[in-house]
């Protein structure tokens, strides 16, 4: 039984013995929403009753465009249909969401699930709906011309779903791409980038001459608005000083715990690979290495202050004894020459730098580390590899350590490190030039995602600008009243004067980057709001 006879059957329309009781205007339907909007399913509370009409409607509906030619001239009345769907559910959300719910319980009353007739009609002129749109290649093709921002919500919605259900079941890379790709078919995000721009400009002018903050605080703030989750939490707290301000020194060293125990746990996964790999020259020879510690021992033979002499000596001898312990080890084990047993010799030998010894003392260690590395690329390449990489982590955690004062504990330090973290959101000689910021972005994308955020609200907490901003600020307010009152010339300055006040605040000025973040966050829910808005006028009369 195909729809039209559905409908026949339980007495919704059609030609027969029914048709009697139904008005002139309905005995002719030419579509599923027509027999809707007839019969009056879901009629808004606030539509006027309907009224019967005296003629009967034989217009066909407008022909559809086939060639990809005309799909520009579709996009503008297409947009306009999307926004207004999106604006029938906002004003009507209560008959859209019982529209849904019609849908779904139609849906199980056909799959047999659910007793009953009552909800199938709007599964089945649902079901039509989407059949007209997308059943077979040539429906498809129309839907994009003619549709092709409804087409877009639809797409976004259908990799939305997708998404949900994959991170339900635990895939989570497939979930970031369903969500990725929902969020570029969104037809809201290309609403974004100007606003993005937009706001960018804004934070410029205001950052610089209204809070003296500078921009990177109003957009973080902004930020964490559209964000919203834990990193909106962490501005919030901090902006209105609920949390104290130390705990942007705790994000920062828990993002550096979180680095240092990544890279050990690679390095340990490649040393698992290196332990399994075998040949018949797996024991490697030591000649490189003696060669390189009697080079070494020279190093501190010129050097003729007595005490520098004797500490270089010490050096040279604490590094000869580490290498003999190791080829006493060999000898006895042959583990202890494998690739895998040098790595530890390098790692024992480098563990006696210290920034405190002299160039002399570190040249002796360098040189004997240096000596152990190529004995094991030359039977191991790939050991060139895993060495860059660990060694480039390293570097960037001692210079995180060293630029924000990690790893002090003495009296003091604890100001020292939040300071230097508060002027990672500047751009200046005192941050390198904006170096400070780019290892708090590296944390943030390794280990402490709310660091900025925490940064920001700390930044756009005060209700007035601190320093010169201060000062500047109310110069130029005073300034305008004395020019306003003093002259004559009326409130007009004055009143300028103090309608800019409220600029200079980062305190307003954060919550409202804030809240603009907020309401742009509201777009990722345009095609859900799109499809209620969309079956909820499936039912209205006309």
């Amino acid at each position: 039984m195909g729809f039209q006879e559905d409908f026949d059957a339980i007495g919704l329309g059609g030609v027969g013995p029914q048709q009697k009781n139904i008005s002139p205007s309905m005995s002719e339907t030419p579509n599923f929403q027509g027999q809707f909007n007839q019969i009056g399913i879901k009629p808004i509370d606030q539509a006027p009753p309907v009224r019967p009409s005296t003629t009967t409607s034989t217009t066909p509906p407008p022909p559809q465009d086939t060639e990809w030619s005309a799909l520009p001239s579709h996009i503008l009345p297409s947009a306009a249909t999307f926004a207004g769907n999106i604006g029938h559910a906002l004003m009507h959300p209560i008959q859209s969401a019982q529209s849904v719910a019609d849908i779904g319980m139609g849906a199980l009353e056909l799959a047999g699930i659910k007793i009953g007739d009552e909800h199938k009609p709007y599964a089945q002129a649902f079901g039509q709906m989407m059949a007209d749109r997308y059943g077979g290649l040539d429906n498809l093709k129309r839907t994009v011309i003619n549709d092709p921002v409804g087409f877009a919500a639809d797409a976004s919605a259908l990799f939305g779903g997708a998404g949900l259900a994959a991170r339900g079941v635990g895939m989570a890379g497939a979930a970031d791409i369903a969500s990725q790709a929902a969020r570029l078919t969104n037809p809201l995000t290309a609403a974004e980038l100007p606003l993005k721009y937009a706001g960018k400009g804004a934070a410029q002018v205001v950052g610089a001459f209204g809070t003296h903050t500078g921009p990177r605080a109003l957009e973080e703030a902004a930020g964490a608005g559209y964000e919203g989750g834990s990193r909106a939490k962490a501005f919030l707290g901090q902006l209105t000083q609920r949390e104290p301000m130390e705990a942007a020194v705790e994000d920062l060293q828990r993002g550096i715990d979180n680095l240092t125990r990544d890279q050990k746990g690679k390095y340990a996964r490649d040393m698992q690979a290196l332990a399994q790999k075998n040949g018949p020259n797996w024991y490697l020879p030591f000649n490189q290495i003696d060669q390189a510690v009697d080079n070494a021992k020279l190093i501190g033979g010129t050097l003729t202050e007595p005490s520098e002499a004797l500490a270089t000596q010490k050096t040279w001898e604490d590094v000869n004894n580490v290498v003999q312990k190791y080829k006493g080890l060999a000898q006895q084990d042959p583990i202890w020459s494998t690739p895998i047993g040098m790595d530890g010799l390098k790692r024992q030998v480098g563990k006696m730098g210290d920034p405190k010894r002299s160039t002399e003392q570190s040249a002796i260690i360098n040189s004997v580390q240096d000596a152990i590395r190529k004995t094991i690329i030359g039977q191991v390449p790939e050991y060139a590899g895993y060495m860059k990489s660990f060694e480039q982590a390293q570097r960037i955690i001692d210079d995180l350590r060293r630029t924000f004062s990690l790893g002090y504990t003495q009296r003091g330090y604890a100001d020292t490190q939040l300071r230097k973290l508060q002027s990672v959101l500047r751009d200046n000689v005192n941050t390198s030039y904006g170096h400070r910021a780019k290892l708090a972005e590296y944390l943030v994308d390794n280990g402490a995602p709310d660091l900025l955020a925490r940064l920001a609200g700390q930044a756009l907490s005060p209700m007035t600008p601190r320093g010169f901003g201060k000062l500047a600020g109310s110069i130029g307010i005073e300034l305008a009243a004395i020019l306003g009152l003093g002259t004559g010339a009326g409130l007009g300055p004055a009143a300028a004067g103090l309608a800019l006040a409220p600029f200079m605040s980062p305190y307003l000025m954060g919550r409202t980057a804030y809240g603009l973040g907020r309401t742009a966050r509201l777009g990722q829910y345009g095609p859900a709001a799109f499809q209620f808005g969309r079956v909820g006028q499936m039912g209205e009369n006309p």
